[in-house]
């Protein structure tokens, strides 16, 4: 055999056995992908009942405090459609001028990651306007969660029964 034709050979076998290390990790990726896209499937699958089992109103908020997605609570809570509060302000629906202005201070500061949320501190008081123009105490509890887009996360109990519960005592 000529060196020529063992080169050829070798390299041959070669290019075959690096196809085959190749093809072996297109496969491996193509599965974990594919894994990966059932297990987010899941996820958003979990975290929509999770949206609309929730008796608090959650919602998700830009930098600006505008209601980008709400969840169905805010029904049974408030009385609002998530139409009514889709695209309008968070500021929109607190009772008082001081209330807004101490939300506000607090929305900013985690906008400016000046304080880190959730802690037992960063559960606010306020009273919010109900559609039939009661007035409904929450407690708030926000967190950054997307960063890239500044995006906010509010979480919002209904804590008026324990108010009145609590006066009966």
């Amino acid at each position: 055999m000529s060196n020529e034709h063992t080169h050829s050979r070798f390299t041959d076998t070669k290019t075959s056995f690096e196809n085959e290390i190749l093809l072996k990790g297109i496969e491996e990726r193509q599965t974990s992908l594919q894994q990966m896209s059932k297990y987010l499937s899941e996820l958003e699958s979990q975290l929509a009942l999770i949206f609309s089992a929730s008796p608090d109103i959650i919602v998700f908020l830009d930098s600006e405090a505008k209601i980008l997605k709400i969840s169905d609570a805010v029904t049974t809570i408030l009385g609002y459609t998530r139409a009514d509060m889709i695209g309008n302000s968070l500021w929109d629906f607190f009772c008082s001028e001081e209330d807004i202005k101490k939300i506000k201070k607090h929305f900013d500061e985690l906008q400016d990651k000046k304080i880190i949320y959730p802690t037992k501190k960063a559960s606010l008081v306020s009273p919010w306007k109900a559609k039939d123009g009661s007035s409904v105490r929450l407690v708030w509890r926000f967190a950054v969660c997307d960063e890239r887009e500044h995006q906010t996360i509010g979480i919002a109990s209904d804590i008026s029964y324990f108010e009145e519960y609590s006066s009966l005592i």
